[in-house]
């Protein structure tokens, strides 16, 4: 179980887990760029959800920004960060979405990265695989964990617009 403190998990962050998941993926990839390297990276960030999340289902776009820190088994890839757009169908409690992500290395490399998101509750399960650049032709996963200190935008109108992540992924699987 993750414990961050006071800050509590929302159910309704399903949708920037899986942006999360996306980038976590990203950074796990490290290793030579057409080999399949088997690896994993922490993955942090925030995501922006438009509208905000809310109760109901609802279509809805989000963007990310995060660091991936602590790569092992990666080769010279030890972090980097990523930027990721996305769409789907959300709430406070699931979200399907696709996006893609760009992850700019610590060793001067990029890739780019077409991804899915599953979720409910807080918790985002991100599959996706490298399409271009270092890691190109490897799989990738995540599974992300988003928390908030205003769960209760999940009962707005407006909903929750923002939220954290953080969580484990993996590259070459």
């Amino acid at each position: 179980m993750l414990h961050l403190g006071r800050i509590r998990p929302v159910r309704m962050l399903s949708v920037l887990v899986a942006v999360g998941a996306l980038v976590t993926v990203l950074l796990v990839a490290g290793g030579s760029s057409s080999a399949a390297t088997t690896g994993g990276c922490l993955l942090q960030g925030t995501a922006n959800l438009t509208p905000g999340l809310t109760k109901t289902a609802k279509p809805t776009t989000y963007t990310f920004t995060g660091k991936f820190s602590n790569c092992k088994g990666t080769g010279k890839v030890t972090g980097g960060t990523v930027t990721a757009s996305g769409s789907g169908t959300a709430s406070c409690t699931a979200n399907t979405t696709s996006g893609t992500a760009t992850v700019s290395w610590n060793n001067g490399t990029t890739s780019t990265i077409g991804f899915t998101t599953k979720g409910t509750g807080t918790l985002v399960q991100v599959a996706g695989s490298f399409t271009s650049g270092t890691f190109a032709g490897s799989k990738a996963k995540a599974e992300l964990a988003f928390y908030t200190l205003t769960p209760q935008a999940c009962n707005t109108v407006t909903g929750l617009p923002k939220a954290s992540f953080i969580g484990p992924s993996t590259v070459g699987v």
